[in-house]
C-alpha cells in the first residue's frame, strides 16, 4: 500500500483527513455527511470502517463510492487519469454487519426483579427497559439481563449483572457483555428523542446509573458501559448537535482513588476535539460514588434531582 498516494487521492476527492493511530478519520463525503468521525481509514490494511452504517470495505470501494460508481474497474481508469499508481490487494473485504439476536430470546428471561427492586428501581422501569433474570444456562446464566437495541429496534447485544450471593464458589465479574459494546448507544431506544429535543446528554458509567437517573425523572442519560466514549455515541452527539454534554462518571475519589475524575478528563479531552469547551461539563455524582448508591439513600430521588439542578 502507498500511504502518501492514498492520502493525496482522498484529499483530492475532498476528504479532510485527521490523523489517528495507523490511519485517518474523516466524514462520509459519498453520503453527503459532515460528521468528521464517521469514517476511519487504515491505508496499510486497505480498510475503511463506516461507523454510521457499521460496515467495513476497501479503499478502492471508498474511491468508487466517492466518484459515483459501483464498478471497481472505473477506479483504475480514474486513477490513471489522475496520473496516480496504487497497488491494492486483489481480495476484496466483505461487508461486516453487527450480529443481531432474535427477539424471542426475551421470552426466556424470567420476571424475577429482586436485585434491582432492592436497589430502588421500580418494576415499571425494569419492564420498560425489558430486563429479566437469565436462568442457570448459557453465557449469561444467573445474571439480570438487559437487551441492547439499535436504531432499527434490533437486538445487537446483552448486558448482564451478576446476582449470585457473595458466597458463590467462584468469584465472577459484576458485569458481562455479549457482543461488541463499542457499537452500543444505550438506552437510545427509549430516550433518543428526549436527548435530541433537550440538546443535552448525561454520560454515565453503568446501567445502574441510567436506571437511577430515570427513577429520579432524569431521562437523558447514555451509558458508556465503562469509562471509554465509543465512536457510536460520539457520532450521535455530533449528528444531532448536542449542545450540553455532562460527564458524570463514578465519583471514585470518595473511596478508592481518583479513577472517575481521570476518566472524566479523558472523555472531556476527546469531546473537546469536536465540541466547544463551554458545551462540556464534568459534574460527578454526589454525595455518593454513583447514582444508584444515592438512590438507595433516604430521599435519594430528591438528592439526584438536586445534583441535576446544580449543574452549571
Amino acid at each position: 500500500m502507498h500511504g502518501p498516494e492514498i492520502e493525496k487521492v482522498l484529499t483530492n476527492l475532498g476528504y479532510e483527513l485527521k490523523r489517528v493511530k495507523d490511519g485517518w478519520q474523516t466524514n462520509r463525503i459519498y453520503a453527503h455527511g459532515d460528521n468528521p468521525t464517521a469514517l476511519t481509514i487504515y491505508p496499510e490494511k486497505n480498510l475503511v470502517i463506516d461507523w454510521v452504517q457499521n460496515v467495513k470495505f476497501s479503499i478502492p470501494k471508498l474511491i468508487a463510492l466517492s466518484i459515483g460508481t459501483e464498478d471497481l474497474k472505473d477506479v483504475d481508469e480514474w486513477l490513471t487519469k489522475q496520473d496516480i499508481k496504487i497497488s491494492f490487494p486483489e481480495e476484496k473485504p466483505k461487508l461486516n454487519f453487527p450480529k443481531t439476536f432474535p427477539k424471542e430470546i426475551l421470552n426466556e428471561l424470567l420476571p424475577i426483579h429482586d436485585y434491582w427492586l432492592k436497589r430502588g428501581i421500580s418494576l415499571e422501569t425494569l419492564r420498560l427497559f425489558k430486563g429479566g433474570l437469565a436462568g442457570n444456562k448459557g453465557v449469561l446464566k444467573n445474571r439480570y439481563v438487559f437487551p441492547i437495541f439499535d436504531a432499527q429496534n434490533n437486538i445487537v447485544g446483552f448486558t448482564g449483572r451478576d446476582v449470585l450471593e457473595n458466597g458463590a464458589k467462584f468469584k465472577r465479574p459484576k458485569w458481562k457483555h455479549l457482543n461488541s459494546k463499542g457499537l452500543w448507544k444505550w438506552p437510545l431506544f427509549l430516550n433518543h428523542q428526549i436527548i435530541k429535543d433537550k440538546k443535552e446528554a448525561i454520560l454515565v458509567e453503568s446501567v445502574g446509573c441510567c436506571l437511577s437517573l430515570w427513577e429520579a425523572g432524569i431521562k437523558n442519560s447514555i451509558c458508556l458501559f465503562g469509562v471509554e466514549l465509543n465512536n457510536a455515541i460520539l457520532n450521535f452527539l455530533l449528528r444531532f448537535d448536542i449542545s450540553k454534554i455532562i460527564i458524570a462518571t463514578n465519583n471514585d475519589a470518595l473511596n478508592d482513588g481518583d479513577a472517575g475524575n481521570i476518566a472524566a478528563q479523558k472523555i472531556e479531552k476527546k469531546l473537546s476535539k469536536f465540541f466547544d469547551q463551554d458545551h462540556i461539563i464534568i459534574h460527578l455524582p454526589r454525595p455518593e460514588k454513583d447514582f444508584n448508591e444515592i438512590l438507595m439513600m433516604e430521599d435519594g430521588k430528591k438528592l439526584i434531582q438536586e445534583w441535576y439542578k446544580g449543574i452549571k
